[in-house]
């Protein structure tokens, strides 16, 4: 028969074992990781940049534009586009690539070159001083034609007698190609370039310099 002592230590001992029992129970093995899901990005539609309107899109030929408008408009290329002429007073004035010269930028175009050749016949006292005067009309024409974006036909008297040589009537020339040459008289030279600017007036110009007389047009 059990003692008293045994019997007392028998439910110790079980509630031992049911304590050790419930610890063992809850150390269960760890679970494994969720697997990781590759992130998700939301496409965002990529925007369409705004056009850039030109900065001639709404002028007309003749119109005085500021002068930094004028910057952009000259910064691209030059021939037969767009320009932004620089007239004497210090304004400028659009010159559309598809339309005729404005008058007035013709005539500002005409007494630049004019003053930069000076007059080339009377003036010349010698073949050397006759052809740094052409060489000067020829640069002048060519920086006319870059600032106004057109070609630039020059007429001008190109050769003349004065005394003691024989009285020779004037001969007058063009200096593009097309019509270029000697014409017996103003007239005839001026016909002859204006019919060929007429072809394409939105890209040639005719600037007349009368030396005989000394005076533009």
């Amino acid at each position: 028969m059990p003692t008293l002592a045994a019997r007392r230590a028998t439910p110790v001992a079980a509630a031992f074992l049911i304590v050790a029992a419930l610890s063992i129970a809850g150390c269960s093995p760890k679970s494994s990781p969720e697997p990781m899901q590759p992130p998700v990005y939301t496409a965002e539609p990529t925007p369409t940049p705004t056009p850039t309107a030109a900065p001639s899109a709404e002028l007309v030929a003749g119109d005085v534009v500021p002068a930094d408008v004028a910057e952009k408009i000259n910064a691209g290329p030059a021939m037969f586009e767009d320009r932004a002429y620089p007239m004497p007073d210090g304004a400028f004035v659009f010159v559309a690539g598809d339309a005729p010269a404005p008058p007035e930028v013709l005539e500002a175009a005409g007494r630049t070159i004019f003053a930069a050749t000076g007059n080339l016949i009377s003036g010349a006292n010698s073949t050397d001083s006759y052809i740094a005067g052409y060489v000067a009309l020829t640069e002048s024409v060519a920086a006319q034609s870059q600032a106004t974006g057109k070609t630039i036909v020059y007429v001008g008297l190109m050769a003349m007698n004065t005394p003691p040589a024989p009285d020779w009537p004037p001969m007058w020339g063009i200096d593009i190609a097309g019509p270029i040459g000697v014409y017996s008289s103003k007239e005839e030279a001026v016909a002859a370039a204006q019919a060929w600017a007429g072809e394409d007036p939105a890209r040639r110009a005719v600037v007349i310099v009368d030396n005989y007389t000394g005076t533009l047009g």
